[in-house]
C-alpha cells in the first residue's frame, strides 16, 4: 500500500452507479466531478481535518492515478479536493472502481505491487 505524506491523501476512486433520478448508470456515463474514499492521509492533510474513511469530491482528472491489486487509487493534493460527501443517498449510490487484469496494465504504466 501507499503511505500518503505532508499534503497528500490517497483515495481509493469510488463512481456513482446511480443517477440522483433512481436511474441506473452505465459504467460509461460520468459524473461532472470524481469521488474517492480516504485510505492514507499526509500529515498537514491531517492538521486540516481530513481523516481515514472519508468520501472526497474532486475533479475527474485530478491527482495522480495508480493501479495497485487491480484497484485504481488516486493520489490528491490538499488543493485538488472540493470538499468531503456527506449526503446519504449519492456515499450509497457509490461503489469501488475495479479493473479487470488486462486494462489495469491500460489505465497505468505501474507495476501491480
Amino acid at each position: 500500500m501507499i503511505k500518503a505524506i505532508e499534503d497528500k491523501i490517497l483515495v481509493e476512486t469510488l463512481r456513482r452507479n446511480v443517477s440522483e433520478g433512481g436511474i441506473i448508470l452505465p459504467n460509461g456515463a460520468q459524473d461532472p466531478q470524481a469521488y474517492g474514499r480516504v485510505l492514507s492521509v499526509g500529515s498537514k492533510a491531517q492538521e486540516k481535518g481530513f481523516k481515514v474513511g472519508d468520501v472526497l469530491v474532486c475533479h475527474t482528472r485530478g491527482g495522480m492515478d495508480s493501479v495497485i491489486n487491480y484497484k485504481l487509487l488516486k493520489i490528491l493534493k490538499l488543493d485538488e479536493v472540493y470538499g468531503v460527501l456527506t449526503d446519504e443517498a449519492t456515499l450509497n449510490a457509490l461503489e469501488e472502481v475495479e479493473l479487470q487484469p488486462e486494462k489495469a496494465v491500460e489505465k497505468s504504466k505501474l507495476i501491480k505491487i
